[in-house]
């Protein structure tokens, strides 16, 4: 994270990101060809440490998550990798819970994100 990741330079916060949520958590413009800026999310690949990279413009926010309707502003924060937080989602089991969802580029979906105790669960929103 001490080099730039083409021509990406990476602020102390992003760096704080990375190591404790493992999601860079916002829209970044990476230049892959030369003078062509392409607006990524970033993950680092947990196995080879390597940078996995998401077109920003194909993440879409579903209109709901577990019946919970999202708002605009839910939407657009989703869509730029940002964490949104969520109170009662009503799990398969019927008993409500909070969390955080957050796109993973790696995965390519959205997850829930718990407190570190509790495990991570990927969903896909079906249209």
């Amino acid at each position: 994270m001490e080099r730039s990741y083409f021509g990406v330079t990476f602020s102390e916060e992003d760096k704080k990101n990375l190591l404790t949520n493992d999601n860079l958590g916002r829209v970044v413009e990476a230049e892959f060809r030369q003078s062509e800026k392409t607006s990524i999310l970033l993950l680092p690949d947990k196995l080879t440490n390597e940078f996995v990279a998401f077109h920003a413009d194909k993440v879409t926010a579903p209109e709901k998550i577990k019946g919970v309707e999202l708002n605009e502003q839910q939407k657009k924060e989703l869509s730029e990798g940002k964490a949104v937080y969520f109170d009662n989602i009503t799990g398969k089991n019927g008993k409500e819970f909070s969390a955080s969802i957050q796109f993973n580029v790696d995965k390519r979906s959205f997850e829930f994100l718990f407190d570190n105790d509790r495990k991570q669960k990927t969903f896909r929103e079906r249209n």
